[in-house]
């Protein structure tokens, strides 16, 4: 499941290990991503998701996409291969005074049909 969107990151962001990828058999679905830190705010960051994700052709779940809003996970879906894919971005570890934040994106997708809202592959 080899996606831009998954080399993409914010400058300054750095690469927390090696990336992940694999096959849920339980759910039925593809899944791959990466770990970063950065300095910066998760705000920041979705702004910067937010405007690749764009470019590549990936859409908005939902409508509270908005960094103002307090989440810590945002999704957006795009169709590959007859398939609806999901690109998320998680926040995993907020800013505390003078460490960077921790966030995760990855993408899944399944042959089955998902909620509207993605469901567990957002």
């Amino acid at each position: 499941m080899s996606q831009k969107i998954l080399s993409a990151h914010p400058p300054g962001a750095t690469k927390s290990g090696s990336g992940y990828s694999g096959c849920d058999s339980d759910d039925s679905y593809a899944y791959a991503g990466s770990s970063y830190a950065f300095s910066g705010s998760f705000a920041d960051v979705l702004s910067f998701y937010r405007a690749a994700a764009e470019k590549d052709g990936w859409q908005p779940v939902g409508e509270d996409t908005s960094p103002e809003i307090n989440k810590k996970n945002y999704c957006f879906r795009k169709s590959i291969d007859a398939t609806t894919a999901y690109f998320s971005v998680e926040l995993l570890k907020k800013q505390e005074k003078g460490k960077d934040i921790k966030y995760d994106v990855a993408v899944s997708s399944s042959h089955e049909e998902a909620p509207a809202d993605g469901g567990i592959l957002c």
